[in-house]
């Protein structure tokens, strides 16, 4: 995932930060984690908060990725993108490539230039380009 917050949002990082707010943190372990902080080292009392509000957070980052249409790794899904009409000049367009000798595959498999309008590219679709250049 290329989404996650910064480790130091995710809550107290080191014990000096954790134990002046111990009683509101212990209590937050208590009713959201249903972990009883009672006779546990500072160290454990924040790995298990930390690991409480990560899942949290993927819980909330698969709802927002499904909902615009992308996998859980944050790529656009098939569908999406022939939705958005993103076929392989797009791509190319995307990525500046306006040579007029390039050839596409996508996944393996040749895309003829006529088939490049048409042609969508899939969740982490895997698109070589060649530039062919000729001369002497």
């Amino acid at each position: 995932m290329h989404d996650l917050p910064p480790y130091r949002a995710g809550g107290p990082v080191t014990a000096e930060e954790y134990e002046p707010r111990a009683e509101r943190y212990d209590g937050q372990l208590k009713s959201q984690v249903d972990f009883d902080p009672a006779g546990r080292t500072t160290k454990e009392k924040m790995a298990a908060l930390r690991a409480h509000r990560e899942a949290q957070y993927l819980k909330l980052q698969k709802v927002v990725y499904q909902r615009r249409g992308w996998t859980d790794d944050g790529l656009p899904t098939r569908a999406r993108l022939e939705e958005l009409g993103i076929v392989l000049p797009e791509v190319l367009r995307q990525m500046n490539w306006d040579f007029a000798l390039i050839v596409a595959t996508v996944n393996g498999r040749h895309v003829p230039r006529d088939e490049y309008e048409t042609t969508p590219v899939p969740d982490g679709a895997e698109v070589p380009l060649i530039h062919v250049m000729h001369g002497g």
